[in-house]
């Protein structure tokens, strides 16, 4: 017999879930945008650890769906002409002539001169930072979508599960990459034999 106290405790614990789960999700957020704006790897890392925290319970179906809406997330710092046309970037800058590249900014006595190299440091430095994080989403959307592609082959996922997915990564703010490679392992065939399996059961 379910008591009184029972259900109260088990709608504190739902309730416990729930929160820790938003809150997970604000933190992984917030890391993502940490690591767009700094181009840590540990923030990145930091986010997929929360993520495999999140799914360690989930079935087969909600994995997939966690690791789509994951994506979307990463999407919004991907930045799809990076393959096009890759930022320049330099091991040491030059000043000018007359001094040495890699020569401190402090060492220069000229106002203009040294104001313009402090810009030039600063934008390769950024452009460092942007083809990490460039290259290190794409790594992970890769990952991802591979992980996808295998959730949807397989036989634990049911024809209305396998749908619903199918149309997450279609219809979602992904690229066509992603896109292509999450749904490389879909078999037409063994879908329609589903949906006869599904049909032939009613």
């Amino acid at each position: 017999m379910i008591t009184n106290k029972l259900i109260i405790f088990l709608s504190l614990a739902s309730f416990s879930t729930g929160a820790e789960n938003s809150e997970r999700d604000d933190t992984m957020n917030k890391a993502i945008v940490a690591f767009h704006a700094q181009g840590k790897a540990t923030d990145l890392d930091h986010a997929l650890l929360l993520l495999n925290t999140k799914i360690k319970e989930m079935t087969l179906g909600q994995k997939a769906e966690a690791y789509i809406s994951f994506a979307s997330e990463l999407m919004i710092i991907f930045d799809s002409g990076f393959d096009m046309k890759p930022p320049e970037i330099f091991m040491n800058i030059s000043p000018g002539i007359g001094y040495d590249s890699g020569t401190s900014p402090s060492a220069i006595a000229d106002p203009k001169i040294r104001a313009d190299y402090e810009r030039k440091i600063a934008d390769n430095q950024k452009n460092i930072k942007d083809a990490r994080v460039q290259i290190m989403v794409r790594k992970e959307l890769e990952k991802i979508a591979s992980a996808c592609a295998l959730m949807l082959n397989s036989n634990e996922l049911s024809l209305e599960e396998q749908k619903k997915i199918t149309d997450m990564i279609s219809n979602g703010k992904l690229h066509k990459r992603f896109k292509a490679t999450a749904l490389s392992r879909l078999e037409p065939n063994k879908t329609q034999n589903q949906a006869g399996e599904v049909n032939k059961s009613k």
